[in-house]
């Protein structure tokens, strides 16, 4: 099945895959504060970068998990919220929301996710119905309840999904991401699965995934099919003592190699490099032109700097990273490896964004020079200066709390304004 479709799917069987654990009523409910959040399978989410509920209203972005005392892995929060200053806000955040609230029955299924704004008000719900231990059906509804389509489960005794199908408000069959309205599956004696159709909303194919494990149980080979059930490519995969994917080999139809990604790892297993390559074995960029990612770590093992170079082993791009994973410098670099832009970020110990500056390099010049200034208040921009090419500032804007500008200054080349505007 091609790579679009694999994705998805994957995705969709996550969500219902990881177990379900009651929420005894007579829990204590908790709450806790992050820098950042990651979600795992399910409605589990991993809290990154703690922070203290004294500090919170002194950081710009953050995430609240309310949960029980027996639940320390947050893998059934009853809340999830996007923070700025301490207060909840509809600013645009990977939630989708400014809170999401989930509803558990008395055995402990989520029977409800509920998406909030920072007043509090409905903006949509996923409802979930369960037929036995399984689920069985998942509408999304809008703020009055209103259905706008659902997704119908079967599963086998052992909990695997055998079929997915799209419906909208009516009930009827309709297509779904990527023209898919159907998904069957089929799994091996170990729950793993084996084949993957997908089918478009008159029953007909659209493509097919066939998977074969090794004897780790590790994925060594997909075939992918087309809409007339012919084989259209096939994947190989190897990997280290350690089930680190070390090759990814994609030949076509009739067994001929069109492009292979390698992968180096370090002691740790993390990852170094990955690099794609043509069936002939040479370099090939991706469609923005990157053929290797090479990735550097600290002491502590997080991500201190990554890399990307061309076919031509030209340097793209550099990115360096503090030890809250925030990019500190960014570098971009045009085909030849001439530099574009140098971009420095400063944030200060509760990670708020202080400072940002943007460095281009002048023709025929030999070093970047500071190009544009802009200083932070809040989490938004306060001020903004401009410098000339010989290195005096011309410009510095001033803004009020909304992004309005209060405030121009025009500076000549010693440094005196000449003009103000308001």
């Amino acid at each position: 099945m091609p790579k679009k479709f694999g994705k998805v799917f994957t995705l969709w069987i996550a969500l219902w895959i990881t177990p379900v654990v009651s929420v005894p009523a007579q829990d204590i409910q908790l709450e806790k504060y992050f820098g950042s959040v990651e979600r795992k399978e399910g409605e589990a989410y991993i809290g990154r970068f703690e922070l203290s509920g004294s500090d919170i209203r002194k950081v710009v972005e953050a995430y609240r998990i309310t949960y029980t005392s027996r639940d320390a892995g947050f893998q059934k929060p009853l809340t999830l919220a996007y923070l700025r200053l301490g207060n909840l806000s509809d600013d645009a955040n990977p939630l989708g929301a400014a809170q999401i609230e989930f509803i558990y029955d008395a055995s402990g299924r989520r029977t409800e996710k509920i998406l909030r704004d920072k007043s509090g008000a409905v903006r949509s719900i996923v409802a979930y119905k369960y037929s036995g231990r399984f689920l069985a059906e998942e509408l999304t509804l809008d703020a009055k309840r209103k259905l706008q389509f659902s997704i119908a489960y079967k599963s086998d005794a052992a909990g695997n999904v055998l079929e997915q199908v799209f419906k909208d408000a009516a009930g009827k069959v309709k297509s779904g991401p990527f023209g898919v309205a159907k998904r069957r599956m089929k799994y091996d004696a170990k729950g793993r699965i084996t084949e993957q159709q997908a089918f478009d909303a008159m029953g007909k194919l659209v493509a097919a995934t066939r998977t074969i494990y090794n004897v780790a149980g590790l994925i060594f080979e997909e075939q992918e099919f087309d809409a007339q059930n012919k084989l259209t490519e096939k994947v190989f995969y190897k990997y280290d003592a350690a089930g680190h994917r070390t090759l990814e080999q994609r030949y076509n139809a009739i067994d001929t190699l069109q492009e292979f990604t390698a992968f180096k790892y370090d002691a740790r297993g993390n990852l170094l490099e990955e690099s794609r390559y043509d069936g002939k074995g040479f370099l090939k960029g991706d469609m923005f032109g990157v053929a290797i990612t090479r990735k550097k770590y600290d002491d502590a093992n997080r991500l201190a700097e990554q890399s990307r170079t061309s076919k031509t082993n030209v340097l793209l791009s550099l990115e360096k990273y503090d030890g809250f994973g925030r990019a500190v410098e960014t570098v971009n670099y045009n085909n030849e490896g001439v530099l574009i832009l140098l971009q420095r970020r400063k944030f200060d110990v509760l990670g708020n964004p202080v400072e940002e500056s943007d460095f281009i390099l002048d023709a025929g010049a030999k070093l970047p020079r500071l190009k544009e200034q802009r200083l932070y208040a809040a989490g938004k921009v306060s001020e903004r200066n401009a410098y000339h090419q010989s290195g005096y500032r011309t410009l510095q804007v001033k803004y009020d709390g909304n992004g309005k500008v209060i405030k121009q200054f025009f500076f000549d080349e010693n440094g005196k304004i000449f003009r103000e505007r308001s």
